[in-house]
């Protein structure tokens, strides 16, 4: 069996949490309310999640050492730094 990368783990993970991130945001805009606002026609991939995480490390360089517990948490505050409403 194949070592799993590292890199594979962490686009799974940065899927997964994307994947729940819109659902999120799909219920909290059926309350009128959004947690950001991607444009309706944008669909994003793992390489794009990769693209907005790393951005958003390079601006805020006192995050990267952050927990894998505060991960998702500051992935949230990235989609919400890219796509404010």
């Amino acid at each position: 069996m194949d070592a799993v990368r590292t890199d594979d783990v962490a686009a799974a993970i940065l899927s997964s949490a994307a994947r729940a991130f819109d659902w999120s945001n799909t219920l909290a805009q059926t309350n009128g309310h959004s947690l950001y606002c991607q444009p309706v026609n944008l669909r994003l991939g793992q390489k794009e999640y990769i693209a907005i995480m790393e951005s958003y490390l390079v601006d805020r360089p006192q995050v990267r050492s952050m927990s894998a517990n505060d991960f998702q948490f500051h992935f949230l505050n990235a989609l919400m730094d890219r796509f404010p409403c």
